[in-house]
């Protein structure tokens, strides 16, 4: 897993200057090419209105309260698309954090059975200056990104750069930045059958275990880190998302 100590230049525009990325996610094999409350929705303009259908989702969508193991992350979500409404850009946001909040919370008492000892005392996430910056892109920025960062052709899900340099498997604060692909999210919900802002949150939740020191090269890593992924998405109330399409559909 390699890793970054300047990742911020991610939430620009793909041609700044960087290091390599910490890990890609890809929908498909193991082995395959690695694939706020602060609410700053740096959006570009929204090329369409928000839907009744947004409205719904986003009444609907089933979070459970926080905890006392649960604390805010701050998570910052750009649009540079400009294809999401503004209600699925607040809905995506507001699911990003919940989701962080719940994924550091998991680590921490996962940690503490291991034995207290193996592990530092862990902050409540966001009070410990905890920080997730999101950039939704699409397949032409995400593909030059891939192609600067990865050396890798064509576009691909997402693109993690964790700024803290795997501290928060160590349960220190999180601090990564994150580019998720649009597009390809749109095609991915569409063979799983389930919404693309579901998707795009599994990419977000896939990004989140790498910075905890999930990885996916072989086949019993990509069974556990995607059983966890769908473990956290389904504590959230989304359901299983990367299984959905086995499963027929997200809940």
């Amino acid at each position: 897993m390699t890793t970054v100590s300047q990742p911020s230049a991610l939430a620009g525009a793909a041609g700044d200057e960087g290091e390599p990325p910490s890990s890609t996610y890809n929908s498909g094999e193991p082995g395959d090419d690695p694939p706020p409350r602060s609410r700053r929705l740096g959006s570009a303009p929204s090329q369409r209105q928000s839907s009744a259908e947004d409205v719904d989702a986003e009444k609907s969508e089933a979070v459970p309260p926080r905890d006392d193991d649960r604390g805010a992350v701050c998570v910052d979500l750009v649009d540079a698309t400009g294809r999401l409404s503004p209600a699925e850009t607040e809905r995506l946001c507001g699911l990003a954090e919940r989701a962080a909040a719940i994924t550091l919370a998991r680590a921490a008492r996962a940690a503490r059975e291991i034995g207290p000892r193996l592990t530092p005392p862990m902050g409540g996430p966001g009070e410990d200056g905890s920080q997730l910056r999101v950039r939704v892109v699409d397949d032409a920025e995400m593909a030059a990104a891939h192609e600067r960062h990865m050396n890798a052709p064509g576009t691909t899900d997402v693109i993690t750069f964790d700024a803290a340099d795997g501290a928060a498997a160590r349960g220190e604060p999180l601090d990564a930045d994150v580019l998720v692909c649009l597009d390809e999210a749109r095609r991915q919900a569409e063979r799983r059958r389930t919404e693309y802002v579901h998707e795009l949150l599994l990419y977000v939740v896939h990004a989140l275990l790498h910075c905890l020191g999930h990885d996916d090269r072989d086949d019993a890593a990509f069974a556990r880190m995607h059983a966890e992924e769908d473990r956290i998405l389904t504590e959230l109330g989304v359901g299983a998302v990367f299984d959905a399409s086995r499963d027929g559909g997200a809940a």
